[in-house]
């Protein structure tokens, strides 16, 4: 006889293949009523149909009705996985085909948790074939969105910003919490305008555990306002923000940010130009972020000192499995330093170090490199310093209406504590306000004490891994003209 737990299970098992319609890469090319025939059949005979895939073919506007149609008579539907699912067809056919779908969807009353239209080239107009869908009570207990590879623009980002936030509005006003966790738009060009739409949404919804935003050219300014939003989601697990324009600025805000983030596992910097300062801030905000489990900065242009402190942040990181700093600027003996630092410290998680951009000793003269290197790595750094402050003024932010009532929990702006503090103290037990309170020329000293420091590799070996003290709990200097609202 069969035991009663084994049958339970392979009951189960076959009950949760048959609420699944599967017809992922059949490369079928659905354009009318016929040809969408099996797939509509296959609709109507399944008693409780949760999921259905349609990636991998193509579909137009009379068969995405037919389907439709189907649809409506399920209101237990929950995942429309439709993925790559218009190759080949006219941008005017495509807003058409997801209209029928999402009114199909409306009709049957169904509750969505999870809505895949990813590399589906649609565009702006694309967004608003799906705008009423993500507006209505269908969505409200959407828990994944995924909107990869659209080719949205900022007007597609606003659009989609808009009915998020209208989502939230009246999802809330009937009392149902929001549900949404998973977040995935990237390469869609949102751009510094996209990413501030969105970021309205993020800070009003509070839910999100995982946000996925690379290669969208979001420039600092763009960061910022993703940055606060970040803050006002405290079960943020994993942030992607890879190949977006940062730079220093966005890096040190961003850097701020994070330190809230406690419960944060993986986080992607990577091709974001954080440079030294960018980096430099990083790794005082890490340092209380005990969940961390992954870490990805390479090709940051950051120097061997930096990574030098990231790895000081990153020091005592049980769960940390992956450290990705590969293509940045330590040449090869910088590649050597770091590497034998992280066999000491952290064995087996540093990634490989094959790209490094950095220009080794034989490229040049020795003399002439090092000389001609230190007076430019001076100048630049002196110049970022000085600069930072004045562009993280500058940078302004739109602040949505819902996100002024709702804001409440943000931490207010305060005065960072005057503080002496020499390069040793910052170096031995590094936080934000202690990088802050070294001076305009923090970067160039803290440089010059590792350089001349020939104990250092031993001290940091060694450094036990004090929790930060001021990042957690409290918003540095540069983050306050960004909490006036």
């Amino acid at each position: 006889m069969a035991d009663p737990d084994i049958s339970k299970l392979l009951a189960n098992a076959s009950v949760v293949e048959s609420n699944e319609l599967n017809f992922a890469g059949r490369e079928l090319k659905l354009d009318s009523e016929d040809d969408a025939r099996e797939i509509v059949d296959a609709i109507h005979k399944c008693q409780k149909l949760i999921s259905l895939k349609l990636d991998g073919n193509t579909l137009g506007v009379t068969a995405a009705k037919a389907i439709a149609k189907a649809l409506e008579s399920h209101p237990e539907f929950k995942r429309a996985l439709w993925k790559d699912l218009f190759t080949g067809r006219l941008k005017t056919e495509i807003p058409d085909a997801l209209n029928f779908l999402s009114g199909g969807l409306i009709l049957a009353n169904a509750k969505l948790t999870e809505l895949d239209l990813s590399d589906n080239a649609f565009g702006p107009i694309g967004v608003k074939g799906i705008q009423i869908l993500i507006e209505s009570p269908t969505c409200f207990q959407l828990q994944k969105l995924r909107l990869n590879n659209n080719g949205l623009g900022i007007t597609g980002g606003k659009i989609l910003a808009d009915a998020l936030i209208k989502c939230h509005e009246r999802c809330i006003t009937t009392s149902l919490p929001f549900c949404l966790r998973v977040f995935m738009c990237g390469r869609n060009r949102l751009e510094n305008e996209g990413a501030q739409a969105l970021s309205q949404f993020f800070a009003v919804a509070g839910t999100l555990e995982e946000i996925y935003m690379p290669q969208n050219g979001i420039y600092h300014e763009g960061i910022a306002a993703l940055a606060i939003s970040f803050v006002k989601n405290p079960n943020l697990q994993v942030i992607n923000l890879n190949d977006n324009t940062a730079t220093e600025t966005g890096g040190i805000i961003i850097a701020n940010a994070i330190a809230y983030l406690h419960k944060l596992r993986i986080l992607n910097l990577g091709d974001c130009l954080l440079r030294c300062a960018g980096a430099m801030m990083l790794a005082a905000a890490i340092k209380d972020l005990n969940e961390l489990e992954e870490l990805h900065v390479g090709f940051n242009e950051i120097p061997t000192e930096a990574a030098i402190m990231i790895l000081m942040g990153l020091n005592g990181k049980a769960k940390l499995s992956k450290v990705d700093l590969d293509g940045n600027l330590f040449a090869t003996e910088g590649c050597i330093k770091v590497k034998s630092m992280f066999q000491q410290i952290l064995p087996g998680v540093l990634g490989s170090l094959s790209e490094d951009e950095g220009l080794d000793d034989d490229d040049k003269d020795e003399d002439e490199a090092e000389d001609s290197g230190n007076l430019e790595a001076t100048s630049r750094l002196e110049d970022s310093c000085n600069d930072i402050e004045d562009e993280v003024d500058e940078i302004e932010i739109p602040i949505h209406s819902t996100v002024i009532k709702t804001n409440s929990n943000i931490p207010e702006p305060f005065d960072v504590p005057s503080m002496k503090i020499t390069t040793k103290e910052f170096l031995d037990s590094p936080t934000a306000d202690k990088f802050l309170a070294l001076g305009n020329d923090r970067l160039c000293r803290i440089m010059e004490e590792i350089n001349n420091d020939l104990d250092f590799d031993r001290r940091i070996a060694t450094l036990p891994n004090k929790a930060m003290e001021a990042c957690g709990n409290a918003k540095h200097k540069l983050m306050q003209s960004l909490y006036r609202f």
